[in-house]
């Protein structure tokens, strides 16, 4: 039995009270909308890879990120430990610079996010409010 697996690393970007999600085309999970993210690479810290993934898949500068949430490996996320992070400080304006991968990028509301969601994603979208809401209670205790 092989004991090795993949961590996958997403990010929640979130603007104006809507977050970013990414339709994913021509890789697992097709026609799904997803956190945007990838695998960790070896010798990579997640916070690495998150600011990669966000560089080379929007070109956007995430600056900070923490953690939000850890999800199991199981055959609906093809097999991938799911490590949630949410960016805190960012720059740019997202751009779809991987067309053969997303077809498409949306910022949907926390309210009216859509039905197709990766099952890789769900279990952080499930909790996203809570998440939005932790950061925001922490961020007004902060000077």
């Amino acid at each position: 039995m092989n004991s090795l697996f993949c961590v996958g690393v997403q990010v929640i970007l979130a603007r104006e009270g809507k977050i970013l999600l990414c339709l994913r085309k021509n890789v697992f999970g097709a026609g799904h909308w997803s956190l945007p993210g990838g695998r960790l690479e070896k010798g990579e810290t997640i916070q690495e890879c998150g600011i990669r993934e966000m560089r080379e898949e929007l070109a956007v500068n995430v600056v900070e990120l923490a953690f939000a949430g850890v999800a199991s490996p199981v055959a609906e996320n093809n097999f991938h430990l799911q490590i949630c992070m949410l960016a805190t400080q960012w720059d740019g304006e997202p751009l779809n610079i991987e067309p053969q991968k997303c077809e498409a990028l949306g910022f949907f509301s926390t309210s009216d996010l859509p039905s197709n969601t990766f099952p890789a994603s769900s279990p952080f979208l499930a909790i996203l409010d809570r998440i939005l809401e932790a950061r925001s209670a922490l961020k007004s205790l902060i000077p």
